[in-house]
This record gives structure tokens, C-alpha cells and sequence, in this order.
């Protein structure tokens, strides 16, 4: 009986690490595209940057909240996660991916296309969002 006990632990601690490496793969997948975003975001316009880091962040954001609809607006977007994340998650919905949804927004719609210094900060802010986005409980459903 020990030694199945010691086998079922070792299958969950390997488990956890592989969800630990999957989610990690996730953040270090969304930084590189971020960082290639970076070197050339004065060729692309406004709204094609604003869509590419959206496209880079979603599947990082996923791996943390689980499956999101792409059909829901920013708002929705923020409204459902913020309860979401407060009530089965367990932390506070960062405000720093409010801002950084409202700003690509802003920059996707707004007739003005922004310097290339609010365009690089965006990037930028991007970067920092998702390397310091909070750890989410590793033995949460959605991971």
C-alpha cells in the first residue's frame, strides 16, 4: 500500500510540474512574440499592432483563465473575469490587463494612430503585464 501511495505521489508531482512547464511555456511563447513585436512595430499600422498584441497575450491569458470566447468585447471581457477570477480563483483581476485591453482597444478604433513612442510603450507595458502577471493556484481547473 506504501509503495502505490509513493507512485500515485510521484505521478501528481510530475503532473504538477508539467503544468507548471506548460504554463511557463505559455508566458515565455507571449514575451518572445512581444519582444519580435517590438523590432518592427513602426511597419505594421495601428490597428494590426493592437491586434497582434492581443494574438500574442490571448493564448497566455487562456492558459490562466481557461477558454475565452474572442466573440466577447473588452468590456465583457473584463466584466466576466473580474468576478471570475475574484470568486473561483481566488485573486484580484489585474488592473494593468484592464489598461492594457482599453488601450489596444483605443488604438484599434480611434481615428488617431498614435505616436510611435504610445505605440512602443504599449508594447513595452505588454511585456511587463505578462512577466509579472500573478501566479494563478496551480491546482486551479482551468490550468
Amino acid at each position: 500500500m506504501g509503495k502505490i501511495c509513493a507512485e500515485e505521489k510521484l505521478i501528481v508531482e510530475i503532473d504538477n510540474k508539467n503544468k507548471t512547464i506548460k504554463n511557463n511555456g505559455y508566458r515565455k511563447r507571449a514575451v518572445k512574440e512581444l519582444h519580435d513585436l517590438k523590432l518592427n512595430f513602426s511597419k505594421i499600422s495601428s490597428k494590426d499592432l493592437a491586434s497582434e498584441i492581443i494574438r500574442c497575450i490571448r493564448p497566455f491569458i487562456q492558459s490562466k483563465f481557461g477558454i475565452i470566447s474572442s466573440s466577447l468585447t473588452t468590456e465583457e471581457f473584463i466584466t466576466y473575469y473580474k468576478e471570475y477570477s475574484t470568486q473561483v480563483i481566488g485573486f484580484k483581476f489585474p488592473e494593468e490587463l484592464t489598461e492594457l485591453l482599453n488601450s489596444c482597444d483605443q488604438l484599434r478604433f480611434s481615428p488617431n494612430n498614435g505616436n510611435n513612442s504610445e505605440r512602443e510603450n504599449l508594447i513595452i507595458n505588454s511585456i511587463k503585464l505578462v512577466r509579472s502577471f500573478p501566479e494563478i493556484n496551480e491546482n486551479s481547473p482551468t490550468n
